[in-house]
């Protein structure tokens, strides 16, 4: 992202520690003198050039998120670089793995190719997505997937109610919880019934 742009320019120049590590090594007699001489100019000149990388970072990274744009599709997922809101009455997955994923594909394809209710028409008109699946997976912490049109998986910790309130779902319409691990389901189950009394939940 833009960020990882900066840090790449900013990161590419010497520092001051190379000067104690090739003094050292000519000391050691690792490297040959003229050898050292020459990577201490180097790391002189990158270190002269650092404030003027900055600005070019900081030009180069602009570019690279105009380039891009906020959204880059890869393999029929879309991941939108930037925080997401969902219908009040979203339908949610707690877990993206093989079963989460099922859940969230049939779901998607459902509300595809469903009527929508008179509210659900009003979110659909908002753009507000009617799944939301939820998962810890460190490649979800600065992404939002949108594997389908109405389908969005964003990183969270879905079975702690704020997170689902964070992200505008107050009265989930149901809950799926597709964790692997039977204690984190129950845990799960038990912590998401009292903050949702109404909502029917599943678990696999």
């Amino acid at each position: 992202g833009k960020d990882a742009v900066k840090l790449a320019f900013l990161l590419s120049g010497g520092g001051e520690f190379a000067f104690v590590v090739l003094a050292l090594a000519e000391k050691l007699e690792v490297l040959p003198k003229d050898l050292g001489g020459l990577l201490t100019a180097i790391v002189l000149l990158t270190m002269a050039v650092t404030p003027l990388l900055g600005q070019v970072a900081a030009v180069a990274s602009e570019a690279f998120v105009a380039y891009t744009g906020n959204i880059n599709c890869d393999e029929d997922e879309c991941i939108l670089e930037e925080e997401s809101q969902v219908a009040e009455d979203a339908v949610v997955i707690c877990g993206y793995g093989e079963v989460g994923q099922e859940i969230v594909n049939q779901l998607g394809m459902a509300y595809d190719s469903s009527q929508y209710s008179e509210e659900g028409a009003i979110n659909n008109m908002m753009n507000l997505p009617q799944v939301v699946a939820f998962d810890t997976k460190p490649s979800l912490i600065n992404n939002i997937l949108m594997p389908l049109t109405n389908v969005v998986v964003m990183y969270g910790d879905g079975q702690n109610p704020e997170v689902l309130r964070s992200h505008g779902v107050y009265n989930p319409q149901a809950i799926f919880i597709s964790y692997e691990h039977h204690e984190q389901v129950m845990a799960a189950t038990s912590r998401l019934r009292t903050s949702f009394v109404d909502a029917p939940i599943y678990t696999r």
